[in-house]
């Protein structure tokens, strides 16, 4: 759920969402977002996210509706070090992102989606000049985003050294939502 109002990060003003796994244990803060035209920001700490040893607060598009299927987009590399009881290692990744469906109908428990577009979120880390795909390491991600809505369903696919996962090892399906 969306909280009233918006908050300013990097001097752009974002709406913060919250969300929950326990309703009982209360809501957290979930995430930052904006849109502007047909783009879809995210801002996170990607230190965090991709488990760097420092912050690093970045903002990326996560959805662009008015591209058609197939067509694809990657954010920046983001570079850090990871530390564990082996070493410190030194890393560049991105998020490659690909529109795998457009305007398509989802049904989740009983409810049709319509006007989804469907949009996987693969990692490549930097090896020297190329980048390499990195599922076999990382799986990857669906976000099913239907307008009007936002995001109804993600699917998360991960088999072990697997380049192309085909196995849902998590998923979240939206049980309710208000458009106020």
């Amino acid at each position: 759920r969306a909280k009233p109002g918006t908050v300013t990060l990097g001097g752009t003003a974002y709406t913060v969402f919250e969300g929950t796994f326990d309703v009982a244990g209360g809501f957290q803060d979930f995430g930052f977002y904006r849109k502007s035209g047909n783009d879809y920001y995210n801002y996170i700490d990607v230190g965090y996210f991709f488990g760097f040893d420092d912050p690093q607060n970045a903002e990326y598009v996560f959805l662009k509706d008015n591209l058609s299927a197939n067509s694809s987009w990657q954010t920046p590399g983001f570079s850090g070090t990871v530390t564990d009881s082996s070493g410190t290692y030194a890393f560049t990744i991105r998020i490659a992102f690909t529109i795998e469906q457009k305007d398509v109908t989802v049904n989740i428990g009983g409810v049709s989606y319509p006007n989804t577009i469907v949009v996987a979120e693969k990692y490549d880390i930097l090896n020297g000049a190329d980048w390499l795909d990195a599922p076999p390491v990382l799986g990857f991600y669906k976000s099913y985003y239907s307008r009007n809505v936002g995001l109804v369903k993600q699917e998360s696919y991960y088999e072990e050294g697997n380049p192309a996962p085909t196995l849902v090892d998590r998923k979240q399906d939206i049980r309710r939502y208000q458009v106020l």
